[in-house]
């Protein structure tokens, strides 16, 4: 059986406007490697955040 730490899931790139997806992958397995958070960010500076999410996983296929 899967680990319970491991979730199948739909990763989905949008256009610029966020209304029509451009592409999509199927992952299967999936598990958080590594996170990085946002450095000093402040809620009423007009800036660009980051923040980074690797995963692990088992297989992943391109549906779109």
């Amino acid at each position: 059986s899967t680990p319970l730490y491991k979730r199948d899931l739909t990763i989905k790139q949008f256009d610029r406007d966020g209304s029509t997806v451009v592409k999509a992958w199927d992952v299967s397995g999936a598990w958080p490697k590594k996170y990085v958070a946002a450095d000093g960010w402040n809620n009423n500076a007009d800036e660009i955040v980051i923040e980074s999410l690797t995963l692990a996983f088992d297989a992943f296929k391109r549906v779109t």
